[in-house]
């Protein structure tokens, strides 16, 4: 309220209020009372110094500070400096391992901008957010062969008696490490091929897979390398000499798959290669020979009397090492007959 002691002209006065911000008005009703005309927003202005001033008709003046402070209210979500943030963290990592910050800013004041972090969705098992700084770590072993990337929400919660939150994305790329060797199909193959073909002759193809990005190579170890020679991209192996079956039917030896990245892993396989037999021996007869071809009878031989046993043997085996005898001369008067299985000599 406010009153002059003087009476006439001195008695009469005028209030006011400054500075005029607009958001203010003086009602004169029961007195002078200062009332809102605007909305106020603490986050813009917080406080007013405003000066109540009363003049009389003689110009005497009477000035009042008023002071008028805006308590906030939780008006303001929590705001991230970054809608997506992106990380890239090895594979193999150490549990706790740092990858980065995340930030959200709330004007409100005191519990109403007091951010909390935390985050959500279906891989927010692998990483750890600490709740007040932001910091964001592995809460896994991160393994590039069961996932290259995922996604995690980032929600910042202010604690006001009526929470609100807003969210971020947290992208999360894997980079791959050399730990894992090329694995082979099959632990071992199996090949035939004819024997006596010319070098180089295609044995077959073994197959590795890299379960890790990069390149791998194929090579030889033990005996193969002096019989057969692999292209180190295709794995298609090659004979480097003619093989004979009758001088060894069969081979087995060892193909590695090696990786071109540090540190270089490998994997083997275990390859047999059997010699399919071809007819290429003519049968020797041991007996007779020419230097002892001569089987003596008497004229009482009864029919049916074995004369002799030819011994015969081919290098071949299977049907081009089965023998088949016959008499192809010297017998005009068919005295004598050979079995064609056995080679024994009757008299027919």
């Amino acid at each position: 309220s406010v009153t002059d002691p003087d009476s006439g002209q001195g008695g009469v006065f005028t209030c006011g209020m400054s500075p005029d911000t607009g958001l203010f008005r003086i009602e004169t009703e029961q007195g002078y009372k200062l009332r809102l005309s605007s909305q106020l927003d603490r986050e813009n202005v917080s406080e007013y110094n405003l000066v109540f001033q009363c003049t009389d008709g003689g110009n005497k003046t009477s000035t009042k500070n008023i002071k008028v402070t805006i308590l906030d209210e939780n008006d303001n979500r929590p705001q991230f400096d970054k809608q997506i943030y992106s990380v890239v963290a090895q594979e193999n990592n150490a549990i706790g391992h740092y990858l980065t910050t995340v930030s959200a800013r709330d004007d409100d004041e005191a519990l109403n901008g007091l951010v909390t972090y935390s985050l959500h969705g279906l891989y927010s098992d692998f990483l750890k957010v600490d709740s007040l700084s932001g910091n964001v770590t592995a809460a896994t072993v991160f393994d590039y062969e069961h996932y290259h990337n995922f996604s995690v929400e980032v929600r910042a919660t202010d604690n006001g008696d009526t929470q609100l939150s807003s969210s971020a994305l947290l992208l999360v790329t894997i980079v791959d490490q050399n730990d894992e060797p090329p694995r082979f199909l099959t632990e071992r193959v199996t090949f035939v091929i004819p024997e006596n073909e010319k070098p180089p002759y295609e044995v077959g193809q073994v197959s590795a897979e890299e379960i890790d990005e990069g390149e791998f190579e194929y090579s030889l170890v033990q005996v193969g390398v002096n019989y057969f020679s692999i292209d180190a991209k295709s794995g298609k192996i090659f004979t480097r000499t003619e093989l004979d079956r009758e001088q060894q039917a069969g081979y087995e030896f060892i193909v590695k798959a090696t990786d071109k990245q540090l540190p270089q892993l490998s994997s083997t396989s275990t390859v047999s290669v059997y010699i399919r037999d071809i007819n290429d021996n003519a049968p020797v007869i041991n007996f007779p020979q020419d230097s002892n071809n001569t089987v003596h009878i008497s004229d009482k031989t009864p029919t049916d009397f074995i004369v002799a046993q030819v011994n015969a043997h081919d290098e071949d085996v299977g049907e081009n090492g089965r023998l088949r005898y016959q008499i192809t001369g010297g017998n005009g008067a068919s005295h004598f007959v050979i079995d064609e299985n056995s080679g024994t000599v009757h008299l027919y």
